[in-house]
């Protein structure tokens, strides 16, 4: 490997990161601001919408880089080839800096649905609320429980443990984006509550976490951050492969990406997208007629913008 490390460029990253901060939270609020007529509301929108949009970069490479870095121990643990164990050291740093940046980042949206949203919150709290606490209680101790051993465990634990506990920490980010999903699916369509003062209640917890999108919109987000992390190693590996830089690294990068690229994309069909926008059609058709919201004693007008 000519003595050259693989290591990450982390200056980039963090001028791409405060980029974003800079531009969101310096240019584009004092603009909202001067602008005649502006809302409170619309300057909600758009600090929610700049919080996501910052907050999903990370979460879109970290799950699966995740899974790429239980593919890479499990290659070395079997191989014992010095390029898996290369690789993974160097994509472990990758992720540690995504999965710190992606925990803060979406703290930060959780206080953002009761500041920003503080009507809606309330009216949905029971329902949004446990959804939100079941992603701490089952992913992110899963995920706190075992980063300690494979971010400091190479060479300290045994290859099995390290195995155990870089695929533990895996699950648990499938987990987030498993509960992340069941939420956002259950306010796009919503089903299994009631209302019940004004606020909406579960009825069954199982229509609640499986509402008629999630079967789809699950899916389609997994897969879409699978792809985008596999185009994310394939664009770093093709950067050293330029640069004449750890080749063998480089090319496996470039191998694994690519290959993960050409099995995931062909899923994203139109067929597909279809049937998510059909999933989804039920409470989009209720809005534009004025109609029901999942339940018969509620309507969309009754809910209001804050």
């Amino acid at each position: 490997m000519g003595g050259q490390s693989a290591k990450p460029h982390t200056a980039l990253l963090w001028t791409i990161i405060t980029s974003v901060v800079v531009v969101g939270l310096i240019v584009v609020f004092p603009l909202a601001l001067a602008l005649p007529g502006m809302h409170l509301l619309t300057l909600s929108r758009w600090q929610f919408a700049i919080s996501v949009c910052f907050h999903i970069l990370f979460p879109s490479i970290t799950v699966g880089t995740s899974i790429l870095l239980c593919v890479l121990y499990g290659m070395y643990w079997k191989t014992q080839r010095p390029v898996y164990l290369q690789m993974f050291r160097f994509w472990r740093r990758i992720f540690a800096v995504g999965f710190a940046i992606g925990v803060v980042a979406g703290i930060v949206l959780v206080f953002e649905f009761g500041v920003l949203w503080g009507v809606f919150a309330t009216k949905a709290g029971p329902i949004m609320g446990p959804l939100l606490g079941m992603e701490v209680v089952t992913a992110f101790f899963v995920e706190a429980g075992f980063i300690g051993i494979l971010l400091y465990g190479d060479g300290r634990v045994r290859p099995r443990t390290m195995f155990a506990a870089t695929v533990m920490v895996s699950i648990g980010t499938i987990l987030s984006s498993t509960w992340i999903l069941a939420n956002n699916s259950w306010m796009q369509t919503p089903s299994g509550f009631a209302v019940r003062d004004g606020r909406f209640v579960p009825v069954n917890w199982l229509h609640v976490i499986f509402s008629p999108s999630f079967i789809w919109r699950w899916p389609h987000m997994l897969n879409a951050v699978l792809i985008s992390a596999s185009f994310f190693v394939a664009g770093i590996g093709a950067w050293y492969l330029v640069k004449g830089r750890a080749l063998p690294f480089a090319r496996y990068s470039v191998s694994i990406g690519l290959g993960m690229a050409a099995i995931l994309v062909p899923l994203h069909l139109p067929r597909r997208q279809r049937r998510l926008q059909r999933a989804s059609a039920p409470a989009g058709q209720a809005g534009g007629a004025g109609g029901q919201l999942g339940q018969p004693e509620h309507r969309l007008r009754d809910l209001r913008d804050p």
